[in-house]
C-alpha cells in the first residue's frame, strides 16, 4: 500500500480539506461543529477530528486499500494549488479588486471538489453503481442465450 511520507498510510482521508477547515477556527484554533446527524452542536474541534472518515477514499469506505491512499495523493496535490492560490483571490474579493479567469477556475474548482467529494455525493455514485450492476445483471440473465453463455462458461472453467 502506497505510504505518506512519514511511512503511514493516511487513515483519516478528509472531505473538506483541511486547509479549508481552518479558515473557519476560533480563537482556540478549532471549529465550531453542528452535527447534521444530531442535530445539535457539539464541542468544537482542531480540522484532525472533523470532516473525516477512516479511508474514505477506499473501495470500501473504511477498508484501507490502494485505491484510497492514490485518490488521497490526487486530492493532496490539487489542495496544495488552490491553497496556494486562495489567500491571494481573497485579497482580490475584500479590496474590490480584478478576479481573473484563472481566480474564477481554482475557486470552481475547490467548490466542484467540496461538492463532490462528500458522503452525499459517494452515497449516490455507490447507489447508482449498484443500480446499474442490478440492470446489467437482469438484462445478462433475461437474454435469450444466456443459458448458451452460462454453459460455455461452465466448460470453459471446468
Amino acid at each position: 500500500m502506497s505510504t505518506q511520507s512519514d511511512g503511514q498510510a493516511t487513515k483519516r482521508q478528509h472531505f473538506v480539506p483541511r486547509f479549508y477547515l481552518r479558515r473557519f477556527l476560533n480563537s482556540k484554533n478549532e471549529v465550531e461543529v453542528l452535527d447534521c446527524a444530531q442535530g445539535k452542536i457539539i464541542a468544537p474541534r482542531g480540522t484532525k477530528g472533523i470532516c473525516y472518515e477512516d479511508f474514505f477514499y477506499g473501495i470500501r469506505t473504511g477498508e484501507p486499500d490502494e485505491v484510497s491512499q492514490e485518490i488521497e495523493k490526487a486530492f493532496q496535490q490539487i489542495e496544495s494549488s488552490i491553497a496556494a492560490s486562495l489567500d491571494g483571490i481573497i485579497f482580490k474579493l475584500v479590496n474590490n479588486e480584478q478576479i481573473l479567469i484563472g481566480d474564477k477556475w481554482t475557486i470552481a474548482l475547490l467548490m466542484s471538489m467540496l461538492w463532490l467529494r462528500g458522503p452525499i455525493m459517494r452515497k449516490q455514485i455507490n447507489e447508482m453503481s449498484e443500480y446499474m450492476m442490478k440492470e446489467v445483471m437482469k438484462r445478462v440473465f433475461d437474454h435469450p442465450q444466456s443459458d448458451a453463455l452460462f454453459d460455455r462458461f461452465d466448460n470453459d472453467r471446468g
